[in-house]
């Protein structure tokens, strides 16, 4: 029987563990996920169109194949991120967030990491990839 080990934020002593041992199963997960995953495994009913969590495979759930992450703060530039267990891209507005929460998305700064690496990845197919799936979760 495979032990669960879910990591939230990928870093390289979780990277390290999960290539040298076989008896882990590699999730993401998101802080959202933590109610859907403790109401389920509470035995508790809800909607799950009610609820932006979702359950990871290992837990007998859909899971999800990255997780996203956004930084929306007044006179700072707009940050998001998305990670996968293979690569990391990060969005960055060259313009501040306006008191409003408001912020122009058009100009921006995009790099892709690789998370084993942890280096700048140069394949223009690849960026393009995770530019289309972090640029669908943005708020428009």
């Amino acid at each position: 029987m495979k032990k669960i080990l879910v990591i939230q934020s990928i870093h390289e002593a979780g990277i390290e563990l999960l290539k040298s041992n076989t008896n882990y199963e590699f999730e993401v997960v998101e802080n959202v996920d933590m109610l859907a995953i403790l109401l389920k495994h509470s035995g508790i009913e809800y909607d799950n169109k009610e609820i932006d969590g979702t359950i990871p495979r290992v837990l007998g759930g859909k899971g999800k194949d990255f997780i996203f992450s956004e930084s929306i703060y007044p006179n700072q530039t707009y940050k998001a991120t998305i990670k996968d267990s293979n690569y990391e891209a990060f969005f960055e507005t060259n313009d501040y967030v306006s008191q409003a929460g408001e912020v122009d998305l058009s100009n921006y700064a995009f790099k892709v990491y690789g998370i084993e690496s942890g280096l700048l990845v140069n394949d223009e197919s690849l960026i393009d990839e995770y530019k289309i799936k972090l640029l669908s979760k943005l708020r428009r």
